[in-house]
């Protein structure tokens, strides 16, 4: 359940119960909460910072998750957008608590109504191995570009490439410290005129 308030034009605060996340089934029954704060004191400029924290352990309704997420988006001009996001996490698991961070950024470009590319970086340091399995830190550099053949038509092409200071990714039965990976997509919206 999520409710949003528009408290003005700037401010919007929303608040959520979910039965978990990061799942696809429940795996106790415990519930986790969660707040967010979105200020848009301009129409170039918005910053949104929020907090989402519950018992995420199978069977496990004592021990909790935290996590604390802000992240901004500004309008350089009509062709230019820039966004950093910033991410905190935590858990309990008994006597021992577990840390992670990340640092997203990215600019898009868009030249045209057909044409964008959006160059992306990513950081992940995963402090006590909880979210990754080890105690590493994970970088991604990833290239967008999208193109827009009609309104209704849309096809993306990235190239993603990441490493780790840990092997961590497999190639054939190899465990490696970094991979690549090209993704096609085609979206085609279907909508009644």
């Amino acid at each position: 359940m999520r409710a949003t308030y528009q408290a003005n034009d700037t401010v919007a605060i929303s608040g959520m119960v979910v039965n978990g996340w990061n799942n696809v089934v429940d795996n106790n029954s415990g519930k986790s909460i969660g707040g967010q704060i979105t200020l848009t004191p301009n129409k170039e400029f918005s910053l949104t910072t929020g907090y989402l924290g519950g018992p995420e352990q199978d069977d496990n309704t004592t021990d909790w998750r935290h996590l604390w997420d802000t992240n901004f988006t500004y309008a350089a001009s009509k062709e230019v957008s820039l966004a950093a996001d910033y991410v905190y996490g935590q858990e309990a698991q008994g006597t021992k608590t577990y840390k992670w961070t990340g640092v997203t950024g990215y600019l898009q470009y868009t030249p045209n109504d057909m044409f964008s590319i959006t160059p992306r970086f990513e950081f992940f340091n995963d402090h006590d191995g909880l979210v990754t399995g080890e105690q590493e830190n994970v970088k991604a550099a990833t290239v967008t570009m999208g193109f827009k053949a009609k309104d209704d038509l849309l096809a993306r092409v990235e190239f993603r490439r990441d490493w780790s200071d840990h092997p961590y990714f497999f190639k054939n039965t190899t465990e490696v410290q970094a991979q690549s990976t090209l993704t096609v997509g085609v979206v085609y919206t279907f909508h009644a005129k």
